[in-house]
């Protein structure tokens, strides 16, 4: 029979993962106060008070390796991370005014008159909604298990943390490169 030392030891990862998020990505910079963890649409900054492990990433996407150090690291729940992410600003001519917002929401929202639960409205609002989600909705990081080469092979199924953002339209909108 084993002792309470060697159960601790058996359950220890399990236990450090219980209340964190964890994902893979590559280490490109560190401080005293923050790590700086590279995924393939930017760069998460995590303060180090919530960092609750990090270590080696077995099995990193070979075409990333270039960008730093593969760790799988694990952030406490509720722990407030920052991104750098690139971003591409144009303007559109004239500006995008209220009517024209109020004109695309009542496409995107409104079911047209037609009856409930279902119509071609719905299921064309529907699509846009997920659109728009898709767009800004942001993964973090890679599935730590995930053994392929090819990042974009990595199973939506498996996304271990989403996060989304809220952007505002003032004259102008923002599109990723």
């Amino acid at each position: 029979m084993a002792n309470l030392k060697q159960v601790k030891n058996w359950t220890a990862a399990s236990l450090r993962r219980k209340d964190a998020v964890d994902f893979a990505g590559f280490l490109t910079d560190e401080n005293e106060e923050s790590i700086y963890v590279a995924d393939r649409q930017g760069t998460w900054i995590i303060p180090r008070t919530d960092l609750t492990f990090m270590e080696e990433w077995n099995n990193p996407p070979r075409n990333f390796t270039k960008f730093g150090k593969p760790v799988h690291v694990g952030i406490k729940e509720n722990a407030t991370i920052y991104e750098l992410r690139p971003w591409t600003i144009k303007k559109v001519p004239g500006g995008l005014g209220s009517s024209e917002v109020k004109q695309n929401m009542d496409k995107i929202f409104s079911l047209g008159g037609a009856p409930l639960p279902v119509s071609e409205q719905t299921y064309i609002g529907e699509s846009q909604v997920a659109e728009l989600e898709r767009m800004f909705s942001r993964r973090i990081g890679w599935v730590p298990e995930d053994l392929a080469d090819d990042p974009r092979l990595n199973p939506v199924g498996q996304v271990m943390q989403t996060v989304s953002k809220t952007l505002v339209l003032n004259d102008g909108f923002c599109d990723t490169d």
